[in-house]
């Protein structure tokens, strides 16, 4: 009897055990995430941004983040980071807007630095970010050519103590031609279900839309964006008895635009990468379709083609 008692008091001991790691383990689980609240203003446009808004390159922003601080090891400290990628504008990087919180030593923080250290003291930290980004972050050149290529998840504050990283602000990133771009997508997206345009070009639409689409996939943003300032009411009138005489002319319509942009431009720059030049031969075969197509409605408009083709040819 008594080496039951013993037994059942052994594992009551080790339920206890057992409970209290496993409540450590649930604390600890739930400091991962130090950021509770952030904002950011872009001082260039004046304008608070919503949360799922991007940056844009070139603009400078104020941004603001509300850490909660948990229970940290004795002389323990913690670091917040500001991404390398942004630059300065002004003599400082950070501001301290809560110069109470208990971590805070004004003899170790350093407001030029993009990184400033905290001692690891439980309570409420708020910091505000001054910076520019730079007007080169979302562009590269290749070949000659220059793609524009939005940053996603791009880390603008990383808090980090010895352990890794407790916290993240993540943002998108964008440029002017990029945001030009989206806004012409979202627009030609709408022109059939808008009424503007008719039925009658719904494949046209979502094929151009398709291509457009993939060039900028590919950081082709300013020739995807030409495409689609192609697809517009007055370039899409509405069509006549036969649609596919419609499509002919749509279609000629649009090509015209990817051959200029991507044939005749990339031939001055002499870019000479492999998806320009799959691009610039599949417009080729596409206009000798609608060349002979177009010759049994109208001869005019296959002379015109012909004449567009001919040129496209000489750029490739």
């Amino acid at each position: 009897m008594r080496a039951l008692s013993r037994a059942a008091a052994l594992g009551l001991l080790g339920l206890l055990i057992f409970g209290s790691l496993a409540g450590a383990v649930g604390a600890s689980a739930q400091s991962t995430d130090w950021v509770s609240s952030f904002s950011i203003k872009d001082l260039t446009g004046n304008q608070v941004l919503q949360p799922s808004a991007p940056l844009v390159a070139g603009h400078t922003y104020n941004a603001t983040v509300d850490i909660a601080v948990p229970v940290g090891a004795a002389g323990a400290t913690f670091n917040v980071t500001l991404n390398q990628a942004v630059s300065a504008n002004g003599s400082q990087f950070w501001y301290l807007l809560t110069p109470s919180y208990a971590g805070y030593d004004r003899a170790t923080f350093t407001s030029s630095l993009r990184e400033v250290s905290f001692n690891w003291v439980e309570g409420s930290l708020v910091l505000s970010a001054l910076f520019e980004v730079p007007i080169n972050l979302t562009t590269t050149t290749t070949d000659g050519l220059t793609l524009h290529l939005a940053k996603q998840a791009f880390p603008l504050v990383v808090i980090s103590t010895t352990e890794g990283s407790v916290g993240t602000v993540g943002v998108s990133v964008v440029d002017q031609s990029i945001q030009a771009y989206l806004s012409d997508y979202q627009a030609a997206s709408a022109l059939i279900t808008s009424g503007q345009v008719s039925q009658a070009y719904s494949s046209l639409l979502k094929d151009e839309l398709a291509q457009a689409q993939s060039m900028y996939q590919e950081g082709l943003t300013v020739q995807a964006a030409a495409l689609l300032e192609s697809l517009t009411p007055s370039n899409l009138p509405s069509p006549p008895s036969d649609a596919y005489v419609s499509y002919v002319i749509a279609a000629a319509l649009v090509l015209a635009v990817l051959a200029v942009s991507l044939g005749i431009l990339w031939a001055r720059g002499r870019g000479r990468s492999g998806f320009a030049t799959g691009l610039i031969d599949e417009a080729n075969r596409e206009l000798a379709s609608l060349e002979v197509v177009a010759g049994r409605y109208d001869r005019n408009l296959a002379d015109q083609l012909k004449t567009l083709r001919d040129k496209l040819s000489e750029a490739a």
